[in-house]
């Protein structure tokens, strides 16, 4: 029932923000043709105090501005060249942003190491920023095929993306710098994960067909199948704090289960484990044999 004029905006206002830190207006105008201006201000009642503006060549008036708890600036707007991929920026300060301009990159997976953050996705894409997310940089890459699942080790100084076709990129020294494995297995990998627990660097990855791989090296100097139990697609991996390996998947059926949903595969990593399973296997095998015979 009570309003009270506060200010007068300088552009047109397209929407505010409301959080902790008070209103926020947002308004554009168009500076020269082409070039418009987005800016905050920051309103009460008092007077108003500009937060900060950027100059952007797109037309804002359908823009969504938002300001995280953490401190962060989100704006996204329809692109005026491809409507199912909007512009977003990302700022810290309202100064430095990031941009995923009119990108239209399916992103797949992201992963992250000390300093280093990595994104994968469609048409051969892998991108790399050291400032958690705020820039990127584009590594070139000779594929076209999709990267389903991306892994990064603890000190961000080894990677590897996995994908369609087998596909394999590694980082030998640097993670900015992304090699081609020699080795293109013959099935669409969808996921990795790597081992680093007790002095151990094991680089473990599967697929589809329930196939899994291991290398145990930063260099994939050799990549060894992995004897499983699942014929199903593996759709997640993951190490545990103790070393083994989880796997996940989906519509694994065996003759003693009519049609799971879901299924979970534990690799102990040890090798009595693999041995004990062998012997148990032979053990019941010959018993098979035996009773078939009587």
């Amino acid at each position: 029932n009570d309003w009270q004029k506060v200010g007068a905006m300088a552009g047109n206002v397209i929407n505010y923000v409301c959080d902790q830190s008070g209103i926020v207006a947002v308004t554009s105008k168009e500076r020269t043709p082409g070039v418009w201006e987005l800016e905050t201000t920051k309103l009460d009642t008092v007077g108003a105090e500009e937060l900060w503006k950027v100059a952007v060549g797109f037309d804002p008036t359908h823009a969504q501005v938002a300001h995280t708890k953490d401190g962060f600036w989100f704006v996204t707007a329809p692109s005026p060249i491809h409507k199912d991929y909007p512009i977003i920026m990302l700022s810290r300060d309202g100064k430095n942003w990031s941009w995923r301009g009119n990108r239209t990159t399916d992103f797949m997976a992201v992963a992250q190491g000390v300093g280093a953050t990595v994104a994968v996705g469609a048409d051969g894409t892998i991108m790399v920023s050291h400032d958690m997310g705020l820039s990127w940089r584009d590594v070139r890459t000779t594929t076209k095929r999709t990267f389903r699942d991306v892994c990064v080790s603890k000190d961000g100084t080894f990677g590897i993306a996995v994908g369609d076709g087998g596909t394999i990129y590694y980082t030998k020294s640097s993670i900015d710098y992304w090699t081609r494995s020699t080795y293109e297995l013959p099935v669409d990998l969808t996921s990795c994960t790597i081992d680093e627990t007790d002095g151990r660097f094991h680089v473990d990855f599967a697929g589809k067909d329930g196939l899994f791989y291991v290398a145990k090296d930063r260099s994939l100097g050799q990549i060894n199948l992995v004897t499983s139990t699942s014929f199903e697609n593996i759709e997640t991996l993951a190490t545990l704090p103790t070393g083994e390996v989880l796997a996940g998947g989906g519509n694994y059926q065996s003759p003693d289960m009519i049609c799971e949903d879901g299924f979970l595969i534990i690799d102990g990593q040890k090798p009595w484990n693999m041995w004990l399973t062998t012997l148990i296997s032979l053990l019941l095998l010959g018993f098979w044999g035996y009773t078939i015979r009587l």
